[in-house]
């Protein structure tokens, strides 16, 4: 008994010890011990394991591009985050405990880098990159500080900002680190030539970096990433070798499908068998049905296989059904998009074609593509080319048909109208062949009912009903995936921005297609309309023949100075030339193929030069030739010169910015040297102010502050940008989006075709008893087909009623009048919410695009009500 109560003393006095040993009134040792303890395995515990949850989210939210060398790191996209915020609350709070209880632990500068982390997440960029400074400036534990720099060199490469990445990495690349630390700044400098495509040092980094990665997923990625950075150097033997590597490390199933499918393009084809193993793996990956939602990578590498064989008509089909098979990667359409335009302009010189590809990539592109604006001014460009090349199309078929006799004519317009019923009857006959086909189908399925024609009686059994039916809910709707809550344009999702994309992209070729089917559906018998645009008359034969001279010259040009097509652009002068020997542009013709051959070299220049001496010695373009120095050395020079920049303006003022902007090209390449440098940039910027935003302008306005110091304009350029800088400030201020292009609508209205417009405004409204209004109005004053009524949806809460065509400016405001007036239009419209407006055709393009209705009102108010 006497022995146990000693045991119970000795156990109380050890319990009483160990108590005042752990206690903070301690000794500082002991203390120091107390503190970490509790700072590790609470706050900081919790802390750390929360940010992997949000880390996790990250990574998951990832979506790689895998046409380019994609990224090693998944940088984090703060819009993205708005559902972690109160995750990310938690941990800055439980981070900052230790900071705030448990000053002298170990873990405060672990817990200070999470910190920096929630604040790098939530788009606190600056507080950030404080958090980072202060661990690097302040820490003790050298692992610690290199830690937080990495960190936030991960945060200059998100924002991004290189030269600062720059900065960070000259610090570090000097600094000697521990394992840990040294794979992760490897990876993250990967990462920073990835994004600025220099890619021989970052395979020098990721080959450093890999014996250092622990994490299968991790490790299976830079395999992958180096094997792409091989193929892209011809380097087929060591990318198949690391595409091997990928696949021992059981990568998650999309990288290792696409690791499949690059290890076939890097497969050595030295026999003709060996190309029908390709085709025959790539028809089993088609047929595997895991894939189905890679279908379009399928066909698109099947297209690169078939492009690399030189076999263009196949590249171009499976470039097509890899369009068609893309449901929900914007990143893989947009690059079979921009191949197929990339294929019709510089392969097949179809530049209509290749136009309206390029419209669809430019729709589906994400715009921090390094390629975008290369590609979007080339697709402006071709839009410039297409109007002057329809306008040659157009006018030569009007002069054609005016030049024949009457009854040739009444011959030719009747086989016009016969081919386009003809076509209309074929079109209703498939379709009738296809619902019956459906219907009977059903039938021997069980299934549906039909009616006694044969026809299926249900709307989703009719094909020709369901293509029209996805054309119309992509204009609506865009190319959404089939997918909850689809119809929710603020839902989180996991592509980088495409949303708002994916809700206005729409297939250009498509639209096009749609548009001539409904134009011959809608074809009339009424052959007055087929007469209406023939000039007939010499001062009409006149008109429209110039407007081919014009659009001619403008061909060539943009051949030569847009397109760099020197080849067609020569055909397109001497073309000119033969049809046009009398031209007003004759003397500028010449020079410029003068200036074509010589380039060459070919010594057909030398005939261009003679004939321009001969029939225009005195003009600029001879005595150009005559002396190269002539501009420098003459006043006339000068002064015409100063004559065709004035014309430029002119022709500015006039809003006719096109003709302007190549006005003033014509004037440089005419004179090369010339001392109105400064004047053309500045009118160069005043058109961009007018048919670009105000962000674009701005640019251009500092760019030319600061290259034309010497210049007597430079108080003008600074005036502009101080007006556009306060013009910038109160736009944001107001919520306006800088970044669209602002809309300038034609104020050549006067003897234009015009539409009448019912603005109506509300959800799920009914529209045909206004309908029914108008069409009563149109029945007592015109005659049966004379004018057609449409409805279109322009958004949510915005449906258009059209009425056209109306003849010109004062019957638009005539019917607008009226109609306000006609009592059945006032009875059906009393409480509805409405504008009413009339527009012309061209203007209605335009609106239809911006769908900015209160910017066309204003331009109403002024142009027709004042």
């Amino acid at each position: 008994m006497e022995t146990k109560s000693i045991h119970i003393k000795i156990l109380c006095l050890l319990v009483g010890f160990i108590a005042i040993s752990c206690s903070p009134e301690s000794n500082s040792f002991v203390s120091k011990g107390y503190h970490n303890l509790t700072a590790r395995d609470n706050a900081y515990f919790l802390a750390r394991e929360r940010m992997k949850q949000v880390d996790k989210k990250i990574e998951e939210a990832r979506l790689d591009d895998y046409n380019k060398v994609i990224h090693v790191l998944a940088l984090p996209d703060t819009n993205k985050l708005k559902a972690q915020q109160q995750l990310l609350e938690d941990i800055f709070k439980k981070a900052s405990l230790p900071i705030q209880k448990h000053k002298n632990s170990k873990w405060v500068d672990d817990c200070y880098i999470l910190v920096g982390k929630v604040k790098f997440y939530k788009g606190e960029w600056p507080q950030a990159i404080e958090t980072y400074k202060y661990v690097n400036s302040k820490s003790k534990d050298i692992d610690a500080r290199h830690e937080a720099i990495i960190h936030l060199m991960r945060l200059f490469l998100t924002a991004p900002n290189f030269d600062y990445v720059n900065s960070v990495n000259y610090f570090l690349k000097k600094e000697k680190m521990n394992s840990s630390n040294q794979r992760e700044y490897l990876l993250t400098r990967a990462q920073y030539f990835i994004m600025q495509e220099r890619y021989k040092e970052a395979l020098k980094d990721l080959e450093t970096a890999r014996p250092l990665i622990k994490k299968k997923d991790v490790k299976s990625r830079v395999h992958f990433i180096i094997g792409q950075i091989h193929q892209l150097q011809n380097n087929d033997k060591d990318s198949y070798k690391n595409y091997k590597a990928v696949l021992k490390h059981n990568p998650p199933y999309e990288l290792s499908f696409y690791t499949r499918l690059y290890m076939a393009q890097v497969t050595n084809l030295s026999k003709s068998s060996d190309k029908k193993r390709i085709e025959k793996y790539f028809k089993k990956l088609l047929k595997d049905l895991k894939n189905q939602e890679y279908k379009d990578k399928i066909y698109y590498e099947m297209a690169k296989f078939e492009f690399k064989q030189g076999h263009l008509p196949g590249t171009i089909e499976y470039l097509q059904k890899s369009v068609a098979a893309s449901t929900g990667n914007n990143y893989q359409k947009a690059s079979s998009y921009l191949m197929l335009a990339e294929i019709h302009y510089e392969k097949l010189q179809d530049f209509e074609t290749s136009k309206l590809y390029y419209d669809s990539t430019i729709a589906l592109m994400d715009k921090k593509d390094k390629r975008y604006r290369l590609i979007a001014a080339r697709q402006e460009v071709l839009q410039e080319f297409v109007t002057q090349l329809r306008i040659i199309q157009k006018e030569d078929s009007l002069l054609k048909l005016a030049s024949m006799d009457s009854i040739t004519l009444a011959k030719h317009i009747d086989k016009v109208i016969d081919k386009e019923k003809e076509d209309l009857k074929k079109a209703e006959a498939r379709e009738k062949a296809l619902a019956a086909k459906n219907a009977s189908n059903n039938n021997n399925n069980g299934g549906g009912s039909t009616t006694g024609g044969g026809e299926s009686s249900w709307h989703y059994y009719n094909e020709a009903s369901i293509t029209r039916g996805k054309t119309e809910f992509a204009k609506r709707w865009g190319q959404r995936k089939l997918e909850d809550n689809w119809r929710r344009s603020t839902k989180e999702a996991a592509q980088d921005n495409m949303d708002e994309k994916e809700n206005q992209a729409i297939d250009s070729a498509a639209v096009a297609l749609e548009s001539k089917e409904k134009q011959e559906k809608e074809a009339k018998v009424d052959k007055t309309k087929y007469y209406k645009e023939i000039p007939f008359s010499d001062e009409a034969k006149a008109a429209s023949s110039l407007k081919v001279e014009n659009a001619l010259y403008n061909v060539g040009k943009i051949y030569d100075q847009k397109l760099d097509e020197k080849g067609n652009a020569i055909k397109s002068f001497e073309t000119h030339l033969t049809r046009f020997p009398t031209s007003k542009l004759k003397s500028e013709v010449l020079y410029f193929l003068y200036l074509l051959y010589k380039e060459k070299p070919d010594p057909k220049f030398e005939t261009y030069a003679s004939l321009l001496h001969e029939e225009f010695p005195n003009s600029i373009y001879s005595k150009l030739i005559r002396n190269p120095n002539y501009m420098a050395e003459t006043r006339e020079t000068s002064q015409h010169i100063n004559g065709l920049y004035r014309d430029a303006y002119n022709l500015y003022k006039a809003e006719r910015f096109f003709d302007a902007d190549s006005a003033i090209k014509a004037i440089r390449i005419a004179y090369k040297e010339n001392d109105i440098e400064d004047k053309l940039q500045l009118l160069e910027i005043l058109i961009i102010g007018q048919t670009k935003n105000a962000l674009i302008y701005k640019g251009k306005l500092e760019e030319f502050i600061a290259n034309q110091k010497e210049s007597v304009l430079l108080p003008k350029a600074k005036e502009l940008l101080a007006s556009t800088e306060e013009y910038i400030k109160l736009a944001s201020a107001g919520g306006k989006s800088l970044n669209e292009d602002q809309v300038k609508y034609k104020t050549d209205i006067k003897d234009k075709p015009h539409m009448f417009i019912v603005a109506v405004h509300g959800k799920n409204l009914k529209h045909a008893k206004i309908v029914n209004a108008l069409t009563k109005y149109n029945g007592e004053h015109y005659k049966p087909g004379e004018i057609q009524t449409e409805v279109v949806q322009l958004n949510d809460t915005l449906n258009l009623i059209s009425i056209k065509t109306l003849a010109d400016k004062s019957g638009g405001m005539i019917y607008y009048t009226q109609i306000k007036n006609f009592q059945p239009f006032q009875s059906e419209t009393k409480n509805l919410k409405y504008d009413l407006f009339v527009i012309t055709e061209e203007n209605f393009s335009l609106f239809n695009r911006s769908k900015k209705l209160e910017s066309y009102l204003n331009f109403f108010e002024e142009h027709y009500k004042k």
